[in-house]
């Protein structure tokens, strides 16, 4: 998705249950946006946003829509910063899936989880605003990667590792659920790196 060296920048809504973007490839956004609200879902192999330097990629994925979460599933990585910077904000009941994840690869990545207090069930977490990969959860690395984890938000990872791989790089972690509750969950342990910072 996007204009790539030009000025404007392309733009994509996927709305609605029933309405489902399904590729058998990579989806690229680059000086572009996907908003994925009301029920709607993507499906892909890999998903990159900031895919080529000098652009910006944008997500957006929120909200419920007749029992239906919004989402997006990557069968493989989930790459925010892979050249150019990116943002992906889940929030209100969306869920975001992906064998592993990595913010701030290459570039400045930027995620925040959450971001709403009501929930149906504060015991049940399929009702959280959610980023889960199966593997690992990377933040940091060549760029600088951030993941923000509000209210009404959770974030898994197997393991989850801040860390920074070059002196441009940094890694950053906030679970902050003021007014509500926020979740990090690690089952194969939290890994802090070099001059990575979390905030609790």
């Amino acid at each position: 998705i996007g204009n790539l060296g030009g000025s404007s920048a392309g733009r994509m809504t996927v709305r609605v249950p029933g309405t489902i973007w399904e590729s058998a490839g990579q989806i690229d956004i680059s000086n572009g946006f996907l908003t994925v609200t009301e029920g709607g879902a993507v499906y892909t192999d890999d998903l990159s946003i900031g895919a080529a330097q000098g652009q910006t990629g944008a997500v957006e994925v929120s909200g419920v829509a007749e029992g239906t979460r919004s989402r997006i599933e990557s069968a493989g990585d989930l790459t925010v910063g892979h050249g150019g910077a990116a943002t992906l904000d889940i929030s209100d009941g969306a869920h975001v899936l992906a064998e592993k994840c990595a913010i701030g690869l290459y570039s400045d990545g930027a995620v925040v989880v959450g971001g709403s207090s009501n929930l149906d069930d504060p015991f049940d977490m399929a009702s959280y605003a959610t980023l889960r990969a199966d593997g690992s959860l990377q933040v940091g690395g060549e760029g600088v990667g951030s993941l923000r984890i509000e209210q009404g938000g959770i974030a898994v990872g197997s393991p989850v590792s801040i860390w920074n791989s070059a002196p441009s790089g940094s890694g950053r972690l906030i679970v902050d659920g003021q007014g509500g509750i926020a979740i990090l969950n690690a089952p194969m342990g939290l890994n802090v790196h070099n001059s990575s910072l979390v905030e609790v």
